[in-house]
């Protein structure tokens, strides 16, 4: 009786070792829950700003100016990033819309309960390096400037800049075309 618990117990602990999952297969889940095409879906100001100068102040930024909803990031499979920045610039006392698309990298630096945490990295327009520090969880993908330029419109009618929190929430497609 002995030697049939004794085999039995074996069995058990050679079955449960054989069901654990590797590190790069972990890894390989992780990156294939989050690769993808996702879209803007918020866009919020920590202060109330009015953008198109309607007198109303926001901090939902979506309400305020249609530029920010053609922000899109991709997280491609391969670690590779495609950024497309969408924002008002004010410009010769006027508010204008910018798209700059980015490439660079990703890759998952920590990740734990259904959350991740993820470095993004690309070039700007200048040469210079810019890294994006990602949090990924049930909401969406998202993105955090804690002094952040936002465009605003003066009691005069005239577009000025102010610095404060910006926050952009991401959601992911169910299609990897961009």
């Amino acid at each position: 009786m002995k030697i049939v618990l004794s085999f039995l117990l074996v069995s058990v602990i050679l079955s449960c070792s054989k069901a654990r999952i590797s590190d790069n297969e972990v890894a390989t889940n992780i990156n294939d829950a989050i690769h993808g095409v996702y879209s803007i879906d918020a866009v919020t100001s920590g202060i109330a700003v009015d953008v198109n100068g309607d007198g109303q102040n926001n901090t939902n930024l979506l309400l305020e100016s249609d530029c920010y909803s053609s922000g899109k990031m991709v997280l491609a499979e391969n670690g590779s990033l495609v950024y497309v920045c969408s924002i008002v610039e004010n410009s010769n006392n006027r508010s204008i819309c910018l798209e700059q698309v980015y490439e660079g990298a990703w890759e998952v630096k920590q990740n734990r309960d259904g959350e991740a945490l993820i470095m993004a990295y690309y070039l700007d327009e200048d040469g210079e390096e810019q890294n994006l520090m990602l949090c990924k969880n049930s909401s969406g993908l998202h993105l955090n400037y804690i002094m952040a330029d936002i465009p605003d419109t003066a009691t005069t009618g005239k577009p000025l800049c102010r610095t404060g929190k910006l926050s952009y929430v991401f959601k992911k497609h169910n299609t990897d075309i961009l």
